[in-house]
């Protein structure tokens, strides 16, 4: 209740640093950067609406939330959580960056919804099986979507049109049907279905991949 948001807004300020002075008058605070703090609760995020730079890796967290005041956010990293849903984003309408890489989200849903701006995402080392949503992503140029388990991506960047970087490495991709789908995007022009850091599909076994 009351007790743990006072206890996660305490804890965030003392990370960060953030005086007594700072909380009344929020609008000062432009970056929140917190890793292995064992911080739990995004809400406390809500008194500090001029926030451009959001880092909470590797903490507790389980929803993404605290987040409605923040419009003029840009960079996100919300790595190596506890998150199962994208969610909580839709004020954030000029978010450039944004990494959820190292959770447990199954689907992106609507949660990309209103992120116009977005033009680097990040979502390595999830559970996702497709890729449906990522078509509210009209500017995205970068996408990072290793080490999940999708089986297919034919039919999913009809309205990227300005992707130029992709990676796909270690997921269970096995049909020569989706390097021709990515051959036909004109704009795409680094593609990895294996990398070193994660791993490769089941395409790069075939003996006529190159």
């Amino acid at each position: 209740g009351d007790h743990r948001r006072k206890e996660a807004l305490q804890q965030l300020c003392n990370a960060n640093g953030i005086r007594e002075e700072d909380v009344k008058h929020p609008e000062r605070v432009t970056s929140i950067e917190m890793v292995l703090d064992d911080y739990c609760c995004m809400q406390s995020l809500k008194y500090f609406s001029n926030l451009k730079s959001v880092c909470l890796i590797q903490q507790a967290i389980s929803k993404i939330e605290g987040l409605d005041e923040c419009t003029g956010l840009e960079r996100l990293l919300l790595n190596e959580n506890r998150i199962e849903k994208v969610e909580g984003l839709g004020s954030c309408v000029n978010l450039k960056q944004l990494h959820l890489c190292t959770n447990a989200i199954r689907e992106l849903g609507n949660g990309l919804q209103g992120l116009v701006r977005l033009e680097m995402f990040w979502i390595a080392e999830n559970m996702l099986t497709n890729l449906k949503g990522i078509e509210m992503l009209s500017n995205i140029v970068e996408l990072n979507a290793a080490r999940n388990q999708l089986t297919s991506l034919e039919g999913s960047f009809e309205r990227n049109t300005k992707l130029t970087t992709l990676n796909v490495s270690d997921n269970r991709i096995c049909s020569f049907r989706d390097v021709l789908y990515l051959s036909r995007m004109p704009g795409l022009k680094d593609v990895a279905f294996s990398d070193p850091d994660w791993g490769e599909n089941p395409i790069c076994l075939l003996c006529n991949y190159q």
